[in-house]
Order: C-alpha cells, then sequence, then structure tokens
C-alpha cells in the first residue's frame, strides 16, 4: 500500500493543476460555510433589532444545525474533487503512464487499487476539514454550544457521499478516458440522476432514495426540507446500507473493468 502511495505522490508533487483545484476545493468549503454563517448571524442581528421576534428565525448555522448544513453546502465542492480525480486518471491514458506502470512491474489490480487509495484520501481530507469547519463556524455562530456533539453523524455520512462522488467521476475516465468528454458526462450523470430520481419519488415513491447518486444526497438533506413532511421516507439507516452496497460494488466494477480495459 505504502508502494503505491509513493508512486501517487511522484505523480502529483509537481503537477500544478492538482494542487489548485485541491486547494480552491477545500478552501471554499472552509470559506464560503464560513462567509455565509456570518451574514446569516449579521441578518438576523439587524432584523431582531427591528423586531424582537425575528429571534424565532432559526440560524441553520447555529448548533445542532451546523453538521447538516456545512455538509449540505460542501457536498456541492465534491464535484470540483470529482473533476480531479477524471483529470488525474485520464492523464494516465494521455501520457501512458499507467502502461508505464505495469511494464515497470505493477498489477493491473495494482494501479487500480492506487487509485481507490487516492480518492479515499481525498474523500477523507474533503470530510476533516468539513469536521472543522462545522466546530469553527458552529462555535463563532452558536450562543450555547452544549449541542456540539449532536448530529456529528452527518459527517459520517458525508464521508460515504464523498466517496461515491469521487467513484463516480473514476469509473467516467476510465471507460471514456478523455478528460473533457469525462467531465462533461459527469456533470450529466448529477443533474440525470437527481431529475430520476425526483420522478421515481413522485410516480414511483420511494424508489428514487435508492439511487446511487441521489439516494447518498438524501442522507444529507437541505436543511429546509425538515419542513417538508414525507412520512413515506425509507429510514435513514436503509439509505445508508444502500449506499454503502453501491460504494462496495461500484469500487469492484472500477477493479474489473480495468483489469480487461485497453491501456493505449
Amino acid at each position: 500500500m505504502l508502494k503505491l502511495l509513493q508512486i501517487e505522490w511522484l505523480k502529483l508533487r509537481r503537477y500544478k493543476a492538482f494542487w489548485i483545484l485541491l486547494i480552491l476545493s477545500l478552501g471554499f468549503s472552509f470559506g464560503w460555510n464560513y462567509f455565509l454563517a456570518h451574514q446569516i448571524t449579521e441578518s438576523k442581528k439587524s432584523a431582531m433589532a427591528k423586531n424582537p421576534m425575528a429571534q424565532m428565525i432559526p440560524n441553520p448555522y447555529e448548533m445542532p444545525n451546523t453538521y447538516q448544513m456545512v455538509c449540505y453546502v460542501n457536498s456541492y465542492f465534491l464535484l470540483t474533487l470529482g473533476i480531479l480525480m477524471i483529470l488525474l486518471l485520464t492523464n494516465e491514458y494521455n501520457y501512458r503512464t499507467n502502461r508505464q506502470n505495469v511494464i515497470d512491474g505493477l498489477s493491473r489490480t495494482q494501479f487500480a487499487a492506487s487509485k481507490l487509495l487516492l480518492m479515499t484520501i481525498f474523500a477523507i481530507l474533503t470530510t476533516v476539514v468539513t469536521f472543522i469547519t462545522v466546530i469553527v463556524v458552529g462555535l463563532h455562530v452558536s450562543p450555547n454550544t452544549s449541542s456540539l456533539w449532536n448530529n456529528i453523524s452527518f459527517i459520517g455520512y458525508f464521508f460515504v457521499q464523498s466517496i461515491i462522488y469521487l467513484l463516480a467521476a473514476l469509473l467516467l475516465a476510465m471507460l471514456v478516458k478523455r478528460s473533457g468528454l469525462a467531465i462533461g458526462l459527469y456533470f450529466f450523470l448529477m443533474i440525470a440522476d437527481t431529475i430520476v430520481g425526483l420522478v421515481l419519488n413522485k410516480y414511483v415513491h420511494p424508489l428514487g432514495y435508492f439511487l446511487p447518486i441521489d439516494g447518498t444526497d438524501w442522507l444529507i438533506q437541505n436543511p429546509a426540507s425538515k419542513f417538508l413532511k414525507d412520512d413515506a421516507r425509507p429510514d435513514q439507516n436503509l439509505i445508508l446500507g444502500f449506499s454503502v452496497a453501491y460504494i462496495i460494488g461500484l469500487g469492484y466494477l472500477f477493479i474489473h473493468f480495468f483489469k480487461k480495459a485497453d491501456l493505449k
């Protein structure tokens, strides 16, 4: 495992696009949430000065809602990491480094495993940044921090969501092999999966909750959705179980397809 990570590091350490996209994604994950939390808090204070009843308006960044809000906002920045994964894998085809690695002694399974390891590290990294953001923003905004650790399960949901998003990007990059087309299909997949999920939930409820992408999105709903009643929504643990099953299945497909793929 360490050898695989060392090989990946040698490829990435001088790749400027990698560092730019990674820093932008992680930086915005923290900065945008902090900015939104500050703006919402100041707006609420201004409203309270005019009308004391405004204190009844909930602040989505106050504990214990901070976890859900931050994870929901950061789920959009996962698209940037997905694009990064596509660029990294398609570059392997463009520069024939995947073929060279196999010639130099790596098995196809080892090469595929190295990409899955890198993907997992990215998912862990963005999850850690999200957790730090929750703590910093929550402590900054919340007058009462007694519920600091409530709803921490959203961090686990976010990690699962991260893996699904990055796995989908890896699969598309491997199948298409061209970065521009793969990125276009990646965005199309995200939009199409959401639309299909909404249609299914309307006409074949609740199948939409069990789609690969839209299913994990339901693990971290828009905080405003709690005001919408949906008695037929499946149990959160059931949705989580399907998401984990998708991770195992997609990971297997990535290794299986890569073992049979043309490396040219």
